[in-house]
């Protein structure tokens, strides 16, 4: 999707079926969008904080994984600290991948979505953030559901029933396909060479 206008990076298989005597060429490929150009305007929030633009709150995580994420810079995985490291409540160490408790990079795309992506704990969620003035690093957080629209080339502020809770969301999100995708691959765009 980082190829075709998705400040995300989310490998996918597409097959695509025409007939014989037709071609169907892939789009050029575009520029990267980086997370920095995609979010990095936003008001920075930490754990159950708000903001005034719709859907752009934080969601609440517990001190544990906030304390370790305070202390883990960009682009890197809390399991690397000596002290902050991943804690279960009764102090022991919390086991996992090298990508979890990781914080992505602002001058990437966002890694691939999954449907659990408002866990701090799973693959490559964890804001960016920003180095503060004592040394440690600004929200130590999920993305915010406006962030997740936007790297997924979804609308900003769409309506949603009441009834889709924030967790519905990020599954739905999870398990789909970025529109702008799909869009560039129907419409070829930057080429000029289909039937």
């Amino acid at each position: 999707a980082k190829d075709y206008g998705v400040p995300q990076s989310r490998p996918r298989a597409i097959f695509k079926m025409y007939k014989k005597d037709k071609s169907w060429p892939w789009p050029e490929t575009q520029k990267e969008i980086t997370l920095r150009e995609a979010i990095g305007d936003l008001p920075s929030l930490e754990s159950g904080e708000k903001s005034s633009l719709k859907y752009h709150y934080s969601k609440v995580h517990n001190d544990r994984e906030i304390e370790c994420m305070r202390h883990t810079p960009e682009g890197c995985s809390a399991f690397k600290n000596e002290v902050y490291y991943p804690k279960k409540k009764d102090g022991t160490r919390v086991k996992g991948f090298h990508n979890t408790y990781k914080r992505m990079k602002w001058d990437a795309p966002a890694p691939a979505r999954t449907m659990n992506c408002g866990s701090i704990g799973s693959h490559n969620n964890v804001h960016p953030g920003r180095k503060l003035e004592d040394g440690t690093y600004s929200d130590a957080r999920v993305l915010t559901l406006r962030e997740l629209f936007i790297v997924s080339s979804l609308p900003e502020e769409w309506e949603f029933p009441n009834w889709a809770s924030d967790a519905f969301l990020r599954q739905v999100i999870g398990e789909s396909i970025p529109p702008m995708l799909t869009f560039n691959i129907v419409n070829l765009l930057g080429s000029d060479k289909h039937d």
